[in-house]
């Protein structure tokens, strides 16, 4: 959002509607979904898994390799 000298933007909703106002302002909620989607998922996946085999959550490699590719990605 660009202002040149003189103007002021004392109307919020005359600043939604430049572009790059509203891909800022619709950042925050889309990341935000993102990111419970895929905890959701992978948690999903991890609890599917130590429902097959409860030995899995205990093992050490198990975690190591976790965090490691949650690192990497």
């Amino acid at each position: 959002l660009t202002m040149r000298e003189g103007e002021f933007n004392d109307n919020a909703i005359r600043s939604l509607d430049n572009l790059s106002t509203t891909a800022a302002f619709n950042a925050f909620p889309s990341m935000g979904t993102f990111f419970l989607m895929s905890s959701l998922l992978v948690s999903f996946s991890f609890f599917k898994k130590v429902l097959r085999d409860p030995a899995f959550a205990h093992s050490r490699s198990t975690w190591l390799m976790y965090y490691v590719h949650r690192w990497l990605r």
